[in-house]
């Protein structure tokens, strides 16, 4: 019995190593931390849901204002 245990700890011990490994390679943690913040920074800075890169373009202050005291003419 003491030897199955050692067995199985080394295995799972073998297992938690290559699996810590292979998250560090692919930076596991810190796209699961960085990559839903995208988005969200996006919106925080300029009101949309898109990468903050893209999303420059659709702050509302590039938005055209045009306004006058008369208004614009119905169709």
């Amino acid at each position: 019995m003491t030897i199955e245990m050692i067995l199985l700890l080394a295995s799972l011990l073998g297992i938690a190593l290559f699996v810590s490994k292979q998250a560090q390679e692919k930076k596991f943690m810190a796209s699961l931390v960085s990559g839903p913040w995208k988005p969200l920074q996006g919106m925080m800075e300029d009101g949309v849901w898109v990468d903050p890169k893209e999303s420059k373009n659709f702050h509302p202050t590039k938005k055209s204002r045009h306004g006058s005291y008369i208004g614009d003419p119905v169709p």
